[in-house]
């Protein structure tokens, strides 16, 4: 069941595509932001971010069947006091965001 609202549902084999979302501490200041995607099609994956410093916010994959594809960010902590987490936003849609967080 669904709460109302309007909803956009895009089941189109040319677009279907799935993606999990992972953290990796390089050091005490460092991590690896990773997106690993499976599906067919050209997607956009953006970051935002909260206590982090990234260089790119954006990434575009063009995915092929049966192949999966690896997007990274490597980020920096602003303060080490704070909490940080990571919202990767996929094609624009923030339905299907997924997030990260830490307490490093």
């Amino acid at each position: 069941m669904l709460q109302a609202g309007n909803y956009t549902l895009d089941l189109s084999p040319e677009n279907a595509f799935q993606f999990e979302v992972s953290k990796k501490m390089m050091n005490n200041s460092q991590i690896i932001i990773t997106v690993t995607a499976t599906g067919v099609g050209k997607h956009e994956f953006k970051l935002r971010v909260n206590n982090l410093i990234i260089n790119k916010k954006t990434q575009l994959t063009d995915l092929k069947q049966g192949i999966p594809v690896t997007v990274k960010w490597q980020c920096k902590i602003s303060s080490l006091d704070e909490p940080w987490f990571a919202v990767v936003v996929p094609d624009k849609d923030l339905i299907n965001k997924k997030e990260v967080m830490g307490i490093e």
